[in-house]
């Protein structure tokens, strides 16, 4: 078990954030798009009133997330083409990054780099 105790990276995350953020890495693990989708959206990357389907968000994301979970981190991923899918989706549609994940992002990464050091084929999410 690895646990990341960093101080500086504290803030408060809502009850719904936290088990949006938990039915987000499962419905990742399976993917299940419409639902990630609805996901990202209690944890406020979508804004609220946005249907996710109706605005045609879910098969954008997918193709983008169905990259980010195949294992082996970013030895494995066209960084290049999910930075471009990524910046077009956000020219599209009204996303933001909320202050939290940005915080959880940075400590999976430091993690899935420390696993990755033993397995080369580590993947956070599965």
């Amino acid at each position: 078990k690895v646990a990341v105790l960093d101080y500086g990276l504290m803030t408060e995350v809502s009850e719904s954030q936290r088990w949006a953020l938990l039915e987000y890495i499962a419905h990742l693990s399976c993917s299940d798009w419409p639902a990630v989708a609805r996901d990202l959206q209690i944890m406020g990357f979508i804004p609220e009133g946005v249907d996710p389907a109706e605005a045609g968000l879910v098969d954008p994301l997918g193709r983008i997330m169905s990259q980010l979970v195949g294992g082996g981190g970013a030895a494995k991923i066209n960084i290049d083409r999910v930075l471009v899918e990524l910046e077009e989706l956000g020219k599209s549609y009204p996303l933001v990054v909320p202050p939290f994940f940005v915080l959880i992002l940075r400590s999976f990464s430091v993690i899935e780099g420390i696993a990755l050091g033993v397995d080369p084929d580590y993947s956070i999410v599965a």
